[in-house]
């Protein structure tokens, strides 16, 4: 197969836009190294999912102009390893199931899209494959639809299947048997037809009735029925190596009670089929950072947040974690803006050193914030447990 480099498609773009016409039909016929081009990018894309998205899935960059998803951001880059990593792991041991995760990340760390760019790249370049996309609210569910159907179109014809019915904001069904489904917490499951682009529907039914192989959940700490996912949703995913599951979300309140903080923990512990990738905030340094002066000096609060980071950091970054002066005065300085507008609790849980953190600072407590980071930041670790049995007969 060839190795196209990213920047001589532009190039085949050229060459090969006037083989179809507006209305699809075939002006021309290919040459053998062109019909070589087509046939090479669609196996070797098929294979190798950073091959396609570094040549062809196209975002939005910074709400303002549209561009290649590559070159990706660190924390995109964690969560592809850690990806990798499982298919390594379930190849390796023979485990019959693909790649299910829970992702608790910082705000505006490039999760969503990755995820977006996986479900793309599966529903359009691998035939009968069914896809699920949903968020906590019609409305954000179709911002996600409008991620996916940007990278779609901006697909050349060699890489796009022909789509035989596209409902905005609830379906787009391909000709190779794939399809993408568009659900919300309140599912589209029992929506009149015609009423489909509403994203309304039966709650707690999602994706009941399919199979879905490939599928991406935002915003599950803010669902209104999450339970759902277990009752409905996860019996339609069958156990297949090619399955990709991706659940994601900031943190929103903690306990026995909160859907989204146990279903995480459960996955940190290698239970169940989902494993857990946490994303700091200081996982992808060039973004959340800010010039410091020479004069300025880190408080006790952010140094106690940067040798939190220190220390439990490189479980999920995989390497060696220390903060920037820059960083920690980008910091400070947003955290202090917060604590003006009685914002610290909702700072605190979506900017955390690590991944308890999180879900400690999020939800109510009769303890005020700065009274849980006190405390927190003086205990000590674990020497040990004594077990006191009580002796009826001795009154003790």
């Amino acid at each position: 197969m060839l190795d196209i480099p990213p920047e001589d498609i532009p190039h085949w773009r050229t060459r090969l836009a006037d083989v179809f016409n507006d209305r699809g039909e075939q002006q021309r016929m290919l040459t053998p190294e062109e019909l070589y081009f087509v046939f090479s990018e669609r196996t070797r894309s098929r294979i190798d999912y950073s091959y396609w998205a570094e040549r062809y899935s196209t975002i939005n960059l910074e709400a303002s102009t549209i561009g290649p998803l590559y070159p990706l951001w660190e924390s995109q880059r964690l969560i592809l390893a850690e990806i990798g990593r499982i298919q390594l792991e379930r190849t390796e041991s023979h485990y019959p199931d693909g790649v299910l995760i829970d992702i608790l990340k910082a705000r505006q760390l490039g999760a969503s899209t990755l995820c977006s760019s996986i479900l793309c790249h599966r529903t359009t370049t691998h035939p009968h494959t069914f896809g699920l996309l949903a968020s906590d609210v019609p409305d954000n569910s179709a911002f996600l639809y409008d991620m996916y159907e940007r990278q779609l179109d901006h697909l050349p014809w060699w890489m796009k299947p022909a789509v035989v019915e596209r409902v905005k904001n609830d379906e787009i069904v391909y000709d190779t048997g794939s399809r993408l489904f568009v659900g919300a917490s309140k599912s589209t499951r029992g929506a009149d037809k015609l009423k489909r682009g509403s994203i309304e529907g039966k709650k707690g039914q999602l994706g009941r009735g399919r199979t879905v192989a490939v599928a991406h959940l935002s915003e599950i700490a803010t669902w209104t029925n999450p339970q759902q996912i277990d009752s409905s949703f996860l019996p339609t995913v069958p156990y297949s190596p090619v399955v990709f599951v991706a659940k994601e979300s900031t943190a929103q309140g903690w306990g026995p009670r909160n859907y989204w903080c146990q279903d995480f923990q459960i996955a940190k512990t290698g239970r169940g089929r989902f494993r857990a990738i946490f994303i700091p905030w200081y996982a992808e340094s060039a973004k959340y950072r800010l010039p410091a002066p020479l004069s300025w000096s880190p408080s006790a609060e952010t140094l106690a947040h940067a040798r939190r980071a220190e220390e439990y950091g490189p479980r999920w970054m995989h390497r060696p974690v220390s903060l920037t002066r820059d960083q920690l005065y980008w910091y400070e300085t947003a955290r202090e803006e917060a604590d003006a507008k009685d914002l610290l609790s909702d700072f605190l849980q979506e900017f955390p050193a690590d991944d308890e953190e999180a879900f400690q600072m999020a939800g109510h407590s009769i303890f005020s914030v700065k009274t849980i980071e006190r405390i927190k930041s003086q205990q000590r670790p674990l020497c040990g447990m004594v077990e006191v049995k009580t002796n009826r007969q001795l009154g003790v």
